[in-house]
This record gives C-alpha cells, sequence and structure tokens, in this order.
C-alpha cells in the first residue's frame, strides 16, 4: 500500500473514485440531476486540471496497482479565515466497496502532517449536512463544528464547516505518541514477497503475533496469508493509528509480557522492533507462545538506510551520521548491525535478501526522516527542526520535489524455529 501524489495519468483513476463516491454517499442528498451531470467524463476533466496544479497536491492510495482512495488540499478559500495559516481539505473520497478499511482515516493522518509541515495552525472542510456518515467519521478525528454554513454551489443543499486546530507540528513533538500518525504515513512497506516467505516456511497458517506492530504494517502483510493476527505494541498510540484490518486484532501490550496462551501461534514477528526489546525476555516468550508441533517459525528484521540516488544517499547519510547521529539511542546500534552481531536462539535457516522498494517525493522523505528517533532527540534538544535544512540541502539534487524517485531499503533478516 503506497500513499502518493497523483499524476496526470491518474486523473481517470481519481475521477472513477470520485463518481462512485458521489453516487453511494450523495444518493439522496443531493439532486439527482446534480448527480447524473457530474459523471466520470467531467470528473476526469475535473481532476486533470486539480491534478496539474503542482503546489497543491492530490494524494492517493494506491494497493496491489489499483487506485483506492485520494484526498486533495490547498489552503482556505473562506473570506473569514487567514489563507496564511488555515489549510483546506477540499475532498477525501474512498471506493464505496472499500469504506471502514482505513484508508480514509491514513489520507487524514497524511493530510494533517502535510499542512504541519506546511506551518498551517488549522484545516477545516465542508461537509453536506445530511452526510451523516462523513460527518461521524471527521468528528471520529478531531474536527468540530465552527459554525460555518453555505449552500453547496448551484444548489439548495446546505453544508456545515468542520475545524481542526493542529498540534504542534510531528518533528517537535516530544514522545513516540507525538509521531504515530507520521510513523503510519511515511514508514516504508514491506514487500509482498517476504510474507509469501514466511507463510511457507510456517507450519500451518491459523495464528500469528506480530510483537512491537507500530501502526500494523507487518501485522496487515501476515493477515493475507493467516487466519488470525494478534498485533501488539507498548505504544497506545501507536495502535491508536494502526491500519484496521478483519484478522488483525490489536491489542496495547509490550513484546515481553503478552497475554497470548502457550503454543497457540504458528508464527512470530518483529519487524523494525526488536531494537527496542528485552531481548532475553522476548525469546522466551516467543518460545511460551510457539506451537513446538511442527516447528513454529520466529521471524526478526530491520531495513537499513534508504538509497535513492547517489548524491542524495550521501546527503541524507551525512545528515544521518553528523546532524542527527549523537542523538541516536544504543539499542539503534544492532539494525546498523543488520542483527547480525545478537544471539539468536533457535534453529536458524536463510531468508532470501528482500528489498523494499517504493516511489517516494521528497516531502515522503522529509516525513520519514522526522520519524526517526534521533531526529526526534535532536529537535527535543534544541528546540528546532533540523530536517528543514536538509531538505533545502538535498533540493538542487533531487529536482522538482514532487517528482517521485524510487527508494530501496535493503531487508535484513533472522528467521527460524523452536528446537
Amino acid at each position: 500500500m503506497t500513499i502518493r501524489r497523483a499524476l496526470s495519468a491518474d486523473a481517470e483513476a481519481v475521477g472513477r473514485i470520485h463518481a462512485e463516491s458521489w453516487n453511494v454517499a450523495y444518493r439522496g442528498i443531493m439532486p439527482d440531476d446534480v448527480i447524473a451531470r457530474t459523471d466520470l467524463a467531467y470528473r476526469t476533466r475535473f481532476w486533470a486540471e486539480r491534478i496539474a496544479d503542482r503546489a497543491w497536491p492530490v494524494f492517493l492510495i494506491e494497493e496491489e496497482g489499483q487506485c483506492v482512495a485520494f484526498c486533495q488540499m490547498m489552503p482556505t478559500k473562506d473570506a473569514d479565515d487567514d489563507a496564511t495559516r488555515v489549510g483546506h481539505v477540499t475532498s477525501l473520497h474512498v471506493l464505496p466497496h472499500l469504506r471502514g478499511r482505513g484508508y480514509g482515516r491514513m489520507l487524514i493522518d497524511h493530510l494533517f502532517a502535510e499542512f504541519q509541515r506546511r506551518r498551517f495552525a488549522e484545516v477545516t472542510l465542508w461537509v453536506l449536512e445530511e452526510n451523516w456518515s462523513a460527518r461521524r467519521f471527521y468528528e471520529k478525528h478531531g474536527f468540530h463544528l465552527d459554525g460555518g454554513t453555505r449552500r453547496y454551489p448551484r444548489t439548495q443543499v446546505p453544508e456545515v464547516r468542520y475545524r481542526i486546530r493542529l498540534s504542534v507540528p510531528v518533528s517537535f513533538a516530544d514522545h513516540f505518541s507525538g509521531v504515530s500518525a507520521a510513523y503510519a504515513a511515511f514508514r516504508p512497506r514491506y514487500p509482498d514477497a517476504l510474507f509469501d516467505f514466511l507463510a511457507q516456511a510456517a507450519p500451518a497458517h491459523d495464528e500469528a503475533w506480530d510483537a512491537g506492530t507500530g501502526s500494523g504494517q507487518a501485522a496487515v502483510g501476515l493477515a493475507r496469508h493467516f487466519k488470525h493476527v494478534t498485533a501488539t505494541d507498548a505504544s497506545s498510540a501507536q495502535i491508536e493509528h494502526a491500519t484496521p484490518d478483519p484478522r488483525v486484532s490489536y491489542r496495547v501490550r509490550p513484546a515481553e509480557s503478552c497475554d497470548l496462551a502457550d503454543r497457540s501461534v504458528d508464527i512470530v514477528t518483529a519487524a523494525q522492533a526488536l531494537h527496542w526489546f528485552d531481548r532475553p525476555r522476548f525469546w522466551a516468550e516467543a518460545r511460551r507462545v510457539l506451537r513446538p508441533t511442527g516447528g513454529g517459525v520466529i521471524a526478526v528484521w530491520t531495513y537499513v538506510m534508504v538509497e535513492i540516488a547517489p548524491r542524495i544517499d550521501e546527503i541524507v547519510r551525512r545528515f544521518y551520521r553528523d546532524v542527527v547521529g549523537p542523538y541516536w539511542p544504543p539499542e539503534r546500534r544492532i539494525t546498523e548491525e543488520r542483527y547480525q552481531t545478537i544471539e539468536f536462539p533457535f534453529a536458524e535457516f536463510a531468508a532470501p535478501n528482500f528489498v523494499i522498494e517504493q516511489a517516494v517525493t521528497l516531502g515522503d522523505v522529509a516525513g520519514y526522516v522526522r520519524t526517526w528517533s534521533a531526529t526526534r532527540g535532536f529537535v527535543k534538544q534544541h528546540g528546532e527542526d533540523p530536517v528543514e535544512r536538509l531538505v533545502t540541502e538535498l533540493g538542487p539534487a533531487w529536482g522538482d520535489p514532487q517528482q517521485s524517485r524510487l527508494a530501496r531499503w535493503p531487508v535484513a533478516m533472522r528467521v527460524g524455529t523452536i528446537e
């Protein structure tokens, strides 16, 4: 699953999502003739013009090659607001048959991070007064009515305005909870081949446990192969922003003390999380919950420094080492060593050399770097965001900041069975 900026070639896909969403959500609220004239051809032309505006992006979610949801942001155009400090969500639509799967929440989190990056203090949006499902969705995510009302253009259909005050920008948060939304939006997604491999290695496909799940990147991947996944994290904020999936049960629990029954799971995983654990206690907990019959599997993995292009990589590595380097916690060392220097008390077997590949913009890279614990440590110490200088330095090497480049994260995995 990828969140990316829409390109001109995406206009028809965005238009289709918009037209299908309108046909379902607005039927019975908006006059039939208005819905009829906003067909696919009209929406495609409309979004081709919007996507061409490079200053204010249209973002879309793409999963398995299909565009499933989109949104657009821009400064407010309301006369009673200040466009220099108030941002506006013009549209947010998900394919009707995919609603309730977390795509809307991912887009909201992405928009919040992007508005914060651009130093907006508030965000507004207009909702049809009778569109109760949309109103409940936005209220769930912190929006509140601000008293603004109007009629939808060229109709008598009433709209109400919602508003939310943004917290301190993500990069200035003192605690992990402050970057949970950005973590969900900007962290790289693991390749399908990785989960295919784990499914083949597991003795059965009934129960899986993903420890230190974060926002659920690995848990959702496992859920494509296992009947049920229990995903735990010690951070309630991370669980709050985790991607919903009908086969995944999220729980706030430390990796060293889950509440699963003895010998109850076929596989235990920890993705980009082992370095935060008390390893001896986690190993013992994994042994306790794994089924010995057939050889329950445990897999832990990490990804190393992102690779994009030689000049870009050089700048990012220098930032990693010289700017925020002193603020990396000591636990980080084992990730740099690709988990090869730690004990692994299981019957180990070889894993393929997986690589995460993802198209990113310069803004995506900035958002990702802001989720680093060392970046947060720098901000806490100095009270300023070092990523702004990094983005300035990367500018000449990157070119158009909205240009997508292929980013690669090599994955290092340790995998084995209980003996």
